[in-house]
């Protein structure tokens, strides 16, 4: 009963399914909606059934007979206990017709209203909790539902101007899959005019719509264009292009996969490194010849691996080949690249590491052991352990003892929790050279702002994960300064912090009121 093979085709199907044949679909999308339109994931069943009520079809249901005949017989005993023998001859009259009262009685008794909440909780579809709370059995239904509703409307601010949350988002996504043309078209200007410079997450957000719409959306073409302009834009964080490479990749759009292929010609070495990326994403074959000529003439070691993980993703050929070439006569930092993509490939490139370790090249040893370090297999961490023992070169061996200690010491990787201020060794260290002390219990965070500035880059690093834990304005201010310096590392890692300060809840001010463009 399947009616395609996309995601949301998949969820109209799984909702039909759960549906009770005798609730009209109108209802459970006047449900869904009024849940978005009121930011109520969770809401009043008292509420609710003033949604519906229009929809309302009340069901007569038999009442269980169990239910029905507890009772029955202890109070009939003990009538005939209590009654005296006078009593009994006026009950033997009147038998016919309290028999005949007593079906009736019960008649009544097994008939009873279900409502269509009730029906619809029955079904699975919602789900009931305590005071009278009831909710969608999954958000995505929700946001499903309720988007399928809105596509007849146009989304007005009670839509838009709610704050960022799971309901708002998912409406919104399946409103532009099924909206006509005019209605997504001017929710589409709506939030390309609505600013969030620093994030973008509204333009991320449409971007992520692509893969679903229709091929033929008149606002398809502007969406790009947002997309692709920033793409191009290297003062941006490359964790936001990042995105926005994810979102384009996906859409699955023939004009993507040329606009990436343009973009591995192009001067910037980040461009390139996230247009390979993308051209790995879509698996498209046309982009092996500008990656063969990028790895071929780039020094760049991201856009080099970037570029060798879109060669092992294509994985024709030609694509193999160029990599096994690189493998066996590039530059060090080449080698490894292609090693380490060869990782990626199962299929073909596995059996070209363990090729690589019985050749007589130092070079071409030491890059397959990076490569078989990234194999989470044990049959790669026994060649691993052999290697350290037997091959006859040290620096060989010495590769493969540190990456068979750096898998078994994965944890320390993992995020740890910070000490206090006034506990922690480098920041207090710090302090010293400042003349400054660290009160215990104090957040520091004037010492820690003038560690977010120092020339050591590890300080700053440090002192960002302190200040992430306690925005304020002054804080953010000082973030967004030290965003827009000439730091790339600084600039990626508060993109992220200000992503996580975000996420929180916490509502970002725009750049301009700081100076900053």
């Amino acid at each position: 009963d399947g009616r395609g093979a996309s995601a949301q085709d998949a969820i109209d199907t799984h909702i039909r399914r759960l549906s009770p044949e005798n609730v009209p679909t109108e209802a459970l999308d006047m449900l869904a909606m009024q849940a978005s339109l009121t930011l109520t994931p969770i809401f009043d069943s008292r509420e609710a059934r003033e949604w519906v009520k229009d929809f309302e079809l009340l069901e007569e249901t038999p009442v269980d007979e169990e239910f029905e005949d507890i009772g029955f017989e202890e109070i009939e005993d003990e009538s005939v206990e209590n009654t005296s023998l006078e009593d009994a001859s006026l009950e033997d009259e009147n038998t016919e017709n309290e028999e005949i009262a007593t079906e009736e009685e019960k008649t009544e008794k097994v008939v009873r209203k279900r409502e269509l909440l009730e029906i619809i909780t029955e079904s699975g579809l919602l789900v009931e909790h305590s005071d009278n709370r009831m909710r969608f059995a999954h958000p995505v239904f929700a946001g499903y539902l309720a988007g399928k509703s809105l596509s007849n409307y146009a989304i007005d601010e009670r839509l838009t101007k709610q704050p960022r949350w799971s309901g708002k988002k998912l409406s919104m996504h399946y409103f532009a899959i099924n909206g006509t043309g005019e209605n997504v078209s001017s929710l589409v200007e709506t939030l390309l005019r609505t600013p969030d410079p620093i994030l973008e997450r509204n333009i991320i957000l449409m971007g992520n719509w692509l893969k679903d719409a229709p091929r033929k959306s008149v606002w398809r073409g502007k969406v790009l264009t947002a997309l692709a302009k920033i793409l191009q834009d290297d003062t941006r964080p490359l964790g936001l292009r990042g995105q926005i490479i994810s979102a384009l990749a996906r859409s699955e759009d023939p004009s993507v996969a040329a606009l990436f292929r343009q973009l591995l010609k192009s001067d910037s070495v980040y461009a390139i490194q996230l247009a390979a990326l993308g051209s790995g994403i879509m698996r498209d074959k046309k982009a092996v010849q500008p990656l063969t000529e990028s790895i071929q003439r780039l020094h760049n070691t991201y856009s080099i691996s970037a570029a060798a993980l879109a060669l092992s993703a294509i994985g024709t050929d030609e694509a193999l080949n160029t990599l096994a070439t690189a493998l066996m006569q590039g530059e060090e930092n080449l080698r490894r690249a292609t090693a380490e993509a060869f990782a990626n490939h199962p299929a073909e490139g596995w059996g070209m590491l363990k090729e690589a370790l019985e050749i007589d090249d130092i070079l071409v040893r030491r890059s397959a052991i990076y490569g078989l370090a990234r194999i989470e297999e044990p049959w790669a961490k026994e060649i691993l352990a052999h290697i350290q023992v037997e091959d006859k070169e040290w620096a060989v061996r010495d590769i493969a003892t540190d990456a068979l200690e750096k898998s078994k010491n994965k944890i320390q990787l993992a995020p740890h929790k910070l000490p206090p201020p006034s506990k922690s060794p480098w920041l207090i260290a710090f302090a010293g050279e400042q003349g400054m002390g660290i009160p215990a219990g104090s957040p520091a965070t004037e010492l820690l702002l003038l560690a977010l500035k120092d020339e050591d880059t590890t300080k700053s690093l440090a002192a960002l994960a302190y200040l992430v834990r306690t925005p304020n304005e002054g804080i953010i201010t000082a973030l967004y300064h030290a965003m827009y310096s000439k730091n790339i590392e600084m600039r990626e890692a508060i993109f992220l912090a200000l992503v996580e300060i975000a996420a929180s809840g916490i509502k970002l001010p725009e750049p301009r009121q700081f100076g900053l463009a």
